[in-house]
């Protein structure tokens, strides 16, 4: 269950990044910056912060490859093919998701990490 939430969080936070990479090249980021509202900010900074806790523990919880392992899933190998020109307004649309999904898995990977 545990690894799950790995894969989930990495995965999350790899479609999000693409998603603004995309929105930088194609020119439009400024204006999704200046579009969000307060609590989008905190909600993207928390989910940022707990996905980067939860890989860093990770490490802890897993042999060292599993997380690297993840890492390059859901940042090298996914989110090239699945966030495209054809789909990038349906990324752009679940982004809020995509944050709380990172935030969370996350999170319980960190809480896992000092649980046990």
């Amino acid at each position: 269950m545990i690894w799950i939430a790995l894969f989930v969080s990495q995965l999350a936070s790899g479609l999000n990044a693409r998603k603004s990479l995309l929105a930088f090249r194609g020119g439009i980021f400024n204006q999704e910056l200046r579009s969000y509202t307060i609590l989008k900010h905190v909600l993207e900074l928390l989910g940022t912060i707990a996905a980067i806790g939860g890989f860093v523990s990770s490490f802890a919880i897993f042999p060292w490859w599993i997380p690297m392992v993840a890492f390059v899933i859901g940042f090298w190998i996914v989110p090239p093919f699945a966030v495209n020109n054809r789909t990038f307004v349906f990324i752009y649309a679940i982004s809020p998701l995509l944050s709380i999904l990172s935030c969370g898995c996350g999170a319980f990977l960190v809480y896992q990490y000092f649980n046990s």
